[in-house]
């Protein structure tokens, strides 16, 4: 799992970089949610292979939280015609809340 972790971020950084480019969007949107659905979705499957993973009530109350925030940035990614200040600010405040949430 420790080498999962450590491997990850090196690529991400380069798909990042390239995303930021003008006409890069379905990248940047891309690398966005497969990052964070595909890997979870993966370190979790190749885990559970191995061992049997118990699931407590917070890990389902936090995983509960994140499923909302996704569909909350798909609604928005999906119904914006253009990304722009107030796209970006409301994306910001998904991730806020969903923070907020996941501390209390």
């Amino acid at each position: 799992m420790v080498l999962l972790v450590l491997g990850t971020p090196r690529p991400e950084l380069v798909v990042d970089y390239t995303a930021i480019r003008p006409g890069s969007v379905a990248l940047a949107i891309g690398d966005a949610f497969g990052s964070s659905c595909v890997d979870a979705a993966l370190s979790i499957g190749i885990c559970s292979i191995f061992a049997a993973t118990a699931i407590s009530g917070d890990a389902a109350g936090g995983s509960l939280i994140a499923a909302c925030a996704i569909a909350a940035a798909v609604l928005i990614t999906v119904r914006a015609r253009r990304h722009g200040p107030a796209s970006g600010i409301a994306l910001l405040v998904i991730y806020a809340a969903a923070y907020a949430a996941r501390l209390t």
